[in-house]
């Protein structure tokens, strides 16, 4: 359940990460009304912090990681940058929440990053979650922005801090400025500008209601205000001072705020200066309709007609009707290069999609000891498969050379420092004289296949055939997609002279127990284990040694075949040493 950005909910407390509702997180639990600085879910140490901002930097890893948790829990809904207090009617900030994202443009270091063909070079990443929006070629949105599932983005803009909830489009060429509030069922027609505001950090962003229209070319900025229902004409101008008249009464409004179920359009009010009287735009409230109306759009005509404006606004509210009813993302959804994110399987030279994929892997199907005997006669060209991909991939990387293999979570996000710390890692392979090899996935893979094509190394990918998977990543130079387990990791090992283990999972701790036993029977020899991240290893490797090495069920050569480091750099000397007068590394 989302809550409106005007509902009578909006006073409930943000959801807290570590204390969970029983909402989803991006619901509007997360849109809670009246988070002031003192109630902000985010913790104090972004204040600590922003005292001291002068002397941060990239360099400085503690303040990065809080700085980007921060962030990262508005990207994702759990915080935001300013609600609507039903107390008093007030827009309120959350002062930490703007602090932490301006924090982020001194702790991030630049980075490049690419969406289809486009390459982008910025402290700030592009948005990554958008499950569930509709996002056209050409659209961008940074991280740090949320937009909620049922949103569509033609090609546009969304800035970071910025919330557009369920149900709105932002239409072509139309920019959501950084922090601006969007509510639901919310129409940014072509070309409309919303304002951003970041500095100074208490000051108060736009803010447009739920089930509002903004026509097309509209600008409005500088904190103003659009009220629930309200419908801006094309090219009108909103600015927190701009006055605000009832064409009926004469009588003006509150200024800067369209009011709830108005039609609206800008006009200009006289204004006498030295040299002259000019006029000023104003915005003219035609009509308010009564609470809870629709725009229809005869009705719409109507008001336009008997004021003598341009029915376009009218045409333009028959478009926002056609628009979301285009919009049923619940059977497609576009990433943020905007590839389809439809299931794909590929087997050989036969490409699978959607339905058309089985429900179990090979696998399964091999492991599967229930159901008919079959199997009696079916595991022979099972054989013959298996033997097929040792074929395939010892023909595909037979002339590869030295290379080292690099794993991780495919859940970590492309802002997160162990992304980062991956990329470097590639990039000094690279240099080192190693081509670089992954599971060809997302996440830590897709990081470590990325440094290594923008050091102008080889990229490779050992790809899985999973349930779930959504086949290799666009940094994969050379890749494969393997049926089996088994014989994965054995082109793995035959093909790496060095294991570099990032935080990983389930799939991560298989890869590095596996090269452990080979490695302490003596399979392989000079053969370098790096873990990365002490912090994350630390917890294995004390069970490893106050357990396993004190029954005596390890030695203590076998223990310390393990190296630990924490920068990118040292993983590399590890593996260049280690391999130093064997005929191996650089």
């Amino acid at each position: 359940m989302t809550v409106p950005l005007s509902s009578p909910t909006m006073n409930e407390p943000v959801a807290v990460p570590s204390s969970p509702r029983g909402d989803d997180p991006a619901s509007s639990a997360a849109c809670g009304g009246g988070p002031g600085p003192s109630r902000s879910v985010l913790p104090p140490v972004i204040d600590e912090l922003w005292q001291r901002r002068d002397e941060l930097s990239p360099a400085d890893a503690g303040a990065r990681e809080a700085v980007v948790a921060a962030v990262d829990a508005i990207d994702a809904g759990r915080a935001r940058v300013a609600s609507v207090d039903l107390v008093t009617d007030e827009v309120v900030v959350d002062e930490r929440a703007k602090r932490a994202i301006l924090l982020a443009f001194r702790v991030l270091p630049m980075t490049r990053s690419h969406a289809g063909d486009f390459g982008y070079h910025d402290r700030v990443p592009l948005k990554t979650r958008l499950d569930g929006v509709r996002v056209v070629p050409g659209a961008i949105a940074r991280w740090g922005s949320f937009i909620a599932p049922g949103t569509v983005l033609m090609p546009s803009f969304v800035n970071v801090g910025a919330y557009v909830d369920t149900g709105t489009m932002v239409d072509t060429w139309a920019t959501v400025g950084s922090c601006a509030q969007i509510g639901k069922d919310v129409h940014l027609s072509g070309g409309v500008g919303i304002g951003g505001v970041l500095e100074p950090p208490n000051a108060v962003p736009v803010v447009v209601e739920d089930e509002a229209m903004i026509g097309s070319r509209c600008m409005v900025v500088g904190g103003a205000r659009v009220r629930r229902g309200a419908t801006l004409g094309a090219g009108a101008i909103l600015t927190r001072t701009t006055h605000v008249i009832d064409v009926e009464t004469g009588a003006e409004l509150p200024r800067g705020e369209a009011p709830a179920w108005s039609v609206c359009v800008g006009g200009t009010r006289p204004r006498t200066f030295p040299g002259g009287e000019f006029g000023m735009p104003c915005l003219l409230v035609l009509k308010q309709l009564p609470q809870g109306s629709r725009h229809d759009k005869s009705e719409l005509n109507a008001i336009l007609r008997d004021h003598g404006v341009d029915a376009l606004l009218a045409q333009g509210a028959a478009l926002l009707t056609a628009a979301l009813a285009w919009c049923d993302y619940r059977y497609y959804t576009m990433s943020v290069n905007s590839e389809p994110r439809r299931r794909v399987r590929r087997q050989g030279p036969v490409t699978l999609r959607g339905k058309q994929i089985p429900q179990t892997t090979t696998d399964q199907r091999l492991l599967d000891r229930r159901g008919p005997t079959d199997w009696v006669h079916t595991d022979p060209w099972r054989v013959m498969r298996i033997q097929a991909e040792f074929v395939e991939g010892f023909g595909l990387l037979a002339e590869l050379g030295q290379a080292v293999s690099v794993f991780g979570s495919a859940r970590s996000a492309r802002n997160s420092l162990e992304y980062a710390t991956a990329e470097r890692i590639a990039d000094g392979l690279v240099r080192a004289g190693y081509a670089v090899i992954t599971g060809g996935g997302p996440g830590i893979m897709e990081a470590a296949n990325k440094g290594a094509v923008e050091a102008g190394g080889v990229s490779v990918g050992l790809g899985i055939e999973l349930p779930l998977e959504m086949g290799l990543n666009d940094y994969v130079d050379v890749g494969i997609e393997f049926r089996y387990f088994f014989v994965r990791k054995t082109v793995f090992i035959k093909y790496s002279q060095a294991f570099v283990v990032l935080p990983g999972g389930f799939g991560t701790m298989d890869e590095l127990f596996e090269a452990l036993t080979l490695v302490a029977t003596g399979k392989v020899t000079k053969f370098p284990i790096v873990l990365v991240g002490s912090s994350y290893w630390s917890g294995l490797t004390s069970w490893l040694k106050d357990t396993m090495l004190a029954c005596g069920n390890i030695g203590p050569g076998e223990f310390g075949l393990i190296h630990i480091v924490d920068e990118p750099e040292e993983a590399v000397q590890v593996i260049v040493e280690a391999h130093r007068g064997n005929g191996l590394g650089a």
